[in-house]
């Protein structure tokens, strides 16, 4: 899993000894001491991970602000580098998740970004899909075993293909083998309504049971093997998510 992180540090001592603790952890690192410049680039690229030098506070809030309302980097994980605890509350409430304090020594960077690291595996592993080209079978209102093609997969959900505009309100069966797997996955769906974008959603999804040839458990660990469910038709765009921990 490759992760990515945006470096904008003015310290040149503290961005020397990031840049290397970064790569020491397989952190690809974009080294950019200019706020103006690092907005253009979160506005071009998407990063797991976005670290600021806390102690110029009107270039930061301005940057964690653009940030935070951008479509690739809204989610991203925020880093500060301070020289004291003035500004935390004010950084915090702009989103930042991790706090470094200078002067920035390796082993306290290493082991502040190590635990850094493990919360953009988290994020990237949930948002990442996986493409799987398989067939399944939705059954719906009074329609039974439409046939319909599985897009990809995720850890929350899945994206499913076909033809057939679905009812506002339903609940939806899906049934389906993954590539490599002998026993079907049956879920299940409730509630579809419109979103603010015109898709519809499916709410309170439920997995069967194990007698029906899928549990909670089997569930997550297919998603884990196959690193939103989101339903395409051609009249619309559908969602269902999958049960939660």
């Amino acid at each position: 899993m490759t992760l990515s992180a945006l470096l904008v540090c003015t310290d040149k001592n503290a961005a020397q000894v990031l840049d290397h603790v970064l790569k020491e952890l397989n952190i690809g690192v974009e080294s950019c001491p200019d706020f103006a410049r690092a907005a253009i680039r979160s506005a071009q690229e998407r990063y797991d991970a976005i670290i600021v030098d806390g102690d110029s506070s009107r270039d930061v809030t301005r940057l964690l602000q653009e940030t935070r309302s951008s479509r690739l980097n809204g989610t991203t994980l925020a880093i500060a580098i301070v020289t004291s605890q003035d500004s935390i509350r004010e950084l915090f409430s702009l989103g930042v998740s991790f706090v470094l304090y200078k002067p920035v020594a390796h082993d306290r960077a290493l082991s502040s970004l190590r635990a850094a690291r493990a919360v953009m595996r988290k994020e990237k592993r949930k948002k990442s899909r996986a493409t799987v080209h398989a067939q399944a079978l939705v059954d719906y209102a009074n329609v039974e075993r439409e046939k319909a093609t599985l897009i990809d997969l995720a850890a929350d959900g899945m994206a499913v293909s076909f033809g057939k505009k679905l009812p506002p309100t339903s609940k939806v069966y899906f049934q389906f083998t993954l590539p490599g797997q002998k026993s079907p996955i049956r879920l299940s769906g409730k509630g579809f309504g419109r979103n603010g974008m015109g898709a519809r959603e499916c709410s309170s999804p439920t997995c069967p049971g194990a007698r029906d040839g899928c549990s909670m458990s089997s569930w997550r660990r297919t998603c884990q093997t196959y690193p939103l469910v989101r339903i395409r038709s051609k009249a619309s765009n559908c969602r269902i998510r999958c049960p939660s921990r």
